[in-house]
């Protein structure tokens, strides 16, 4: 790992040695990504002994390119964001650079972690934005209570690359109930890796919600 030198993310960039794909961008410390259609550029860092949460997902930016380009712009109702299973939060460093609320959840020992990122990018964040860093296990009653008090309803929900253990499927869609209404966006955003376990998760969704 390179912990003297931030990368520039590059989506088009090829993985340097012999990591998977989902690896591609693990040699370093600290990632610069910019978005340059809204002038912001932030830096998220890495921590991979937090596992799977404390590595930067390309999925993650796919999700925050479709938001500032196709959300942000067509729904000005949105101001108040929960991003779950956040880890290295990059959307919801945007949407605070946007002037957005934002409360990002993960479990309690990505709270530090998470802290420091936000940390980093401060002073980038629109001066009119809130937001809180909590810890949120979604089988946790009393976790979801803390987070509805900061609202009840959240105009908009994100998620990137949760969609891969499907025992835990009933419990995000639980925690997705509890803070939507009828007038709730939620954006996720994920790798099809197994085909019939993103198949088995949007067949529960559907129960619930309208989904496209």
């Amino acid at each position: 790992m390179d912990s003297g030198n931030i990368y520039e993310y590059n989506i088009q960039s090829e993985k340097k040695d012999a990591i998977t794909a989902d690896y591609r961008n693990a040699n370093y410390n600290i990632i610069s990504v910019n978005f340059p259609e809204a002038n912001i550029k932030v830096k998220v860092t890495q921590k991979y002994t937090l596992g799977k949460g404390g590595i930067f997902w390309d999925g993650s930016y796919f999700l925050t390119k479709y938001i500032l380009n196709n959300i942000l712009p067509n729904e000005p109702q949105i101001k108040n964001v929960l991003e779950l299973g956040a880890g290295t939060a990059l959307p919801s460093l945007v949407c605070l650079c946007k002037g957005l609320n934002v409360v990002t959840t993960d479990t309690k020992k990505f709270l530090d972690f998470m802290n420091n990122i936000f940390e980093i990018n401060k002073e980038n964040f629109d001066k009119n934005s809130k937001y809180k860093i909590e810890a949120l296990d979604w089988t946790v009653e009393d976790d979801i209570k803390r987070i509805k008090e900061y609202n009840q309803n959240y105009d908009l929900i994100i998620g990137s690359e949760l969609i891969y253990l499907d025992d835990e499927f009933d419990d995000l869609i639980k925690v997705l109930l509890e803070f939507s209404d009828k007038n709730t966006i939620i954006m996720f955003s994920f790798k099809i890796r197994l085909p019939e376990m993103v198949a088995d998760f949007f067949e529960r969704l559907e129960k619930h919600f309208t989904v496209e």
